[in-house]
């Protein structure tokens, strides 16, 4: 039921200016107009009402919305703002940005639009001193006011000193965190201190009576990590479907044989992207791939836009470093590469090596292109009219950051972190990306991945060039994005779900970076290996007794069992000395992901044991050989009790073996499992 009060002890009175529904139903003519389809606006007002409903329970203090890369989650928080103040339970927002001020523009002037009853504030107004205490609290008391501002510790400062005098008219602040992965979270917590922003977003909470905290992002994998009791870890989670027009890697990789080679990739080869990264060259020669990128992309605007007149801009994004040296040395290559391929159109040059490029891009755009709307010569004609206008542009960080223009038929991006993260690239076709990593990380690897968006229309003709290496990352990657957001809307079983990661390549993927990570309170099971209760307790040992009776010991191999038996046995056992190598709740939710993506529950049972106590490795003998792959297996030893194996006390004592085809798990500590065995 729906609150029908500002704040406690505040109702809502018939005289207030604003009208039932004015917000929403505004908001949803400005979506319609920017060509929002009615099933995607309509999903976007359910995920306000579900958060909504989130938000009412005075247990829940923060949460999260999980969208997918660039699907539009934006849209989806300014919606969420719409339904909350139409709720009449909340009135005053705050939204945090990331530290980028073409970012904070757009995200500022993107709310104006679509709130536009709405007193919307940005953090320069008030710094610059045009906005007063009293005009905000005069205006939360008339349609609800949202102040927007970046998550820059200067900022936030001035921020928090002005809010100290609004607190009671403002009641519960909601405040939205964008991209609440990066830069919220304490990347100090391994050294017991507290980062900057971390920190200032704490007293902007402190600020207010009451919070209600919303973390936003496509790539939650630190927030999940971060321990239980953190202000920054979610409490509830809301996905965000995309819509119908939603390209992401289910459509962008070949998915039937685990294998890299669908109709979208094209590959890179290493030594080219050395050669580009070498900062010692003297006279750098643009590299074959980058000239077959540049003729796919020319080839490719042009049939797509004679196959449709409302087409008339394309970009390409070139990703390769963030080093400005390097990006610099990008920029020439790729202007000498497109200048020599105008060059051969213009002059009818000889040059036998970019002819055939261009026919290669010609026949490979036709594989994919349904209808081929020209031939050969029409597509080049239309290249030879745009190509030497085409657009190039270095896009960083910091001083001199701008967003693309798109002022011409064909524009080139290259740059560094600038479009690692919260850029959407228009009209994306061609997404040349090289960046190497040591150390690749999902949430890092995702943001990369700015060819993901509503591109439906474009993606017949969409290609991506990369290493081989870089492709197997990228395959990773969007298979434990997969999992993680398959666990997230299946699991009925835990309220904060693991980080999952797919093991299937040459690299070791992490989840997030390892400073924004709780290192002591993060539990990890990974494939093929063994982990066991190190000080396990004399306790339950009748009903563990009667629980196994049935698995007898005579049997060496393992056996298949109901999950039912292994869930009981691993909430009977029981530890003084709880660790990282054995989580209860984590080792029982590990088991019933597994079993529920089909792998089957085996159990191998062994009496009278005179196993010793604190040992590292208790697995022995032909145990210790058993390895499957097709499901995890728990060992259950009961000691003897005699002389001094485990100090002559009798207890059971658990072994998971995780399988080898299993994903990896990463959960926060103490996760709690949302239910007894007994619900399964």
């Amino acid at each position: 039921m729906l609150s029908i009060a500002w704040n406690a002890g505040r109702s809502w009175n018939e005289g207030d200016v604003m009208n039932d529904g004015i917000i929403i139903k505004n908001l949803k003519e400005s979506l319609i107009n920017s060509g929002v389809p009615d099933d995607g606006i309509e999903k976007m007002e359910e995920t306000g009402r579900a958060l909504l409903k989130e938000l009412e329970k005075p247990c829940n203090t923060s949460g999260l919305l999980y969208g997918r890369v660039q699907s539009g989650k934006t849209n989806n928080m300014i919606m969420s703002i719409a339904v909350l103040i139409e709720s009449r339970a909340f009135k005053f927002f705050i939204v945090l940005t990331s530290d980028n001020v073409s970012l904070f523009e757009q995200t500022l002037t993107r709310i104006r639009l679509s709130l536009r009853n709405v007193n919307v504030i940005g953090y320069r107004d008030i710094i610059n001193g045009n906005v007063s205490t009293d005009t905000v609290k005069s205006r939360i008391e008339h349609n609800g006011t949202v102040i927007v501002c970046t998550k820059n510790s200067s900022n936030l400062r001035k921020l928090n000193a002005f809010l100290n005098g609004i607190s009671e008219e403002a009641g519960t602040a909601v405040i939205f965190d964008d991209e609440a992965d990066f830069g919220s979270l304490n990347s100090k917590q391994n050294q017991d201190e507290e980062s900057a922003v971390y920190s200032l977003i704490e007293q902007l909470q402190s600020s207010f009576s009451a919070t209600k905290f919303v973390e936003v992002t496509a790539t939650p994998q630190a927030n999940l990590l971060q321990e239980p009791n953190d202000p920054r870890h979610p409490q509830f989670i809301i996905q965000i479907e995309p819509g119908d027009g939603y390209v992401g890697g289910s459509m962008l990789y070949n998915l039937a044989d685990q294998k890299i080679v669908g109709l979208h990739q094209r590959y890179i080869p290493d030594e080219e992207v050395d050669a580009m990264l070498d900062d010692d060259s003297t006279d750098p020669k643009p590299p074959e791939s980058i000239y077959k990128a540049l003729c796919t992309f020319f080839i490719g605007g042009a049939l797509k836009s004679l196959s449709s007149s409302l087409m008339n801009t394309f970009s390409m994004l070139v990703h390769i470093s963030a080093k400005k040296s390097v990006n610099s040395r990008l920029y020439k290559l790729v202007d000498s590469a497109r200048e020599e391929i105008s060059k051969f159109i213009f002059d009818g040059l000889q040059d036998e090596r970019i002819n055939s490029m261009l026919h290669d891009a010609y026949n490979d755009i036709s594989k994919t292109l349904d209808g081929i709307p020209a031939s050969f010569e029409e597509a080049l004609n239309v290249v030879k009219m745009n190509i030497d206008q085409a657009a190039i542009e270095k896009i960083i960080s910091g001083r001199g950051s701008h967003d693309p223009n798109y002022d011409s038929f064909y524009n080139i991006l290259i740059g560094g972190n600038r479009l690692s993260r919260g850029l959407t690239v228009k009209n994306l076709t061609v997404f040349y990306y090289a960046r190497q990593s040591g150390a690749p990380k999902v949430d890092t690897i995702l943001q990369h991945s700015r060819v993901y968006g509503y591109r439906k229309n474009l993606l017949d003709i969409i290609r991506i060039f990369s290493t081989e290496d870089i492709f197997d990352v990228l395959f990773g990657v969007y298979e434990s994005d997969e999992e993680e957001w398959d666990y997230i809307k299946n699991g009925r079983y835990i309220k904060t779900p693991p980080v999952l990661l797919s093991l299937n390549g040459n690299y070791t993927i992490r989840p997030t970076r390892s400073d924004v990570v709780p290192k002591n309170s993060t539990v990890k099971y990974f494939p093929g290996e063994t982990y066991f209760m190190y000080d396990a307790k004399s306790s339950n040992l009748e009903k563990i007794d009667a629980l196994l009776s049935g698995i007898s010991e005579s049997i060496r191999d393992p056996v298949v069992v109901d999950r039912n038996i292994a869930l009981r046995a691993v909430e009977l056992v029981d530890t003084s000395r709880p660790n990282q190598r054995w989580s209860r709740d984590a080792v029982k939710n590990a088991l019933i992901n597994m079993y529920e993506k089909g792998m089957k529950m085996y159990m191998v049972a062994r009496r009278d044991s005179d196993l010793m106590k604190n040992y590292r490795v208790v697995l022995s003998g032909s145990d210790n050989e058993i390895k499957l792959p097709d499901g995890p297996i728990l060992f259950m030893y009961r000691t003897s009790g005699r002389g001094d194996g485990w100090n002559g006390e009798q207890a059971w004592i658990p072994v998971l073996r995780m399988p080898e085809d299993a994903s990896a798990y990463y959960f926060a500590e103490h996760a709690g499992s949302g239910g007894g065995v007994d619900d399964y």
